[in-house]
């Protein structure tokens, strides 16, 4: 992923930058992120109801 100013993410974070993320969240975020670990990849548009924020302070290339 590569952010507007052409910098990727994992740049940003190498360099000792945390990435702030947005996304819109449904239902099924709500009740599938109890239960761990969990990768949110679904996501109907007609059914937002709210959002999520999160902060990438680090990655695992080992752990695809």
């Amino acid at each position: 992923m590569t952010s507007n100013l052409g910098i990727s993410v994992k740049d940003l974070i190498n360099k000792g930058y945390p990435v702030v993320m947005a996304f819109d969240a449904n239902d099924n975020f709500k009740s599938q992120s109890l239960k761990y670990p969990y990768i949110y990849k679904t996501f109907k548009a007609d059914n937002k109801n709210s959002g999520h924020a999160v902060t990438i302070i680090g990655y695992d290339e080992s752990n695809k």
